[in-house]
C-alpha cells in the first residue's frame, strides 16, 4: 500500500506539500500563527484526510509578498 501524501506530492514534483509542522520550521514561527495564517487565506492551504498540507510555492510567495526592498547604502551605514 502505498503512502497517499507521496502520491500526491507527485503531482507536481517540483513544487512540494508541506505539513504545517514543516511550514513552522520553514518561516521560524509558531504552529499557532502559520494555523491563524492559514485560516485568514494568508495561506492557501488543503485538506488532504486529517492532515493540512501547503505547497512550498505557497510559502515562498507569501515570502516575497512580505518581504522590504533593501538599499546597499542603508546596508553599509551609508545616506
Amino acid at each position: 500500500m502505498s503512502n497517499d501524501i507521496t502520491a500526491l506530492t507527485k503531482v507536481i514534483p517540483d513544487d512540494p506539500l508541506l505539513t504545517v509542522a514543516e511550514v513552522t520550521d520553514y518561516l521560524r514561527l509558531g504552529e499557532t500563527k502559520v494555523r491563524e495564517m492559514i485560516a485568514d487565506g494568508e495561506l492557501p492551504a488543503a485538506k488532504y484526510h486529517r492532515k493540512t498540507l501547503v505547497r512550498q510555492s505557497a510559502v515562498e510567495d507569501y515570502i516575497n509578498r512580505h518581504t522590504f526592498p533593501t538599499n546597499s547604502q542603508d546596508d553599509q551605514g551609508e545616506k
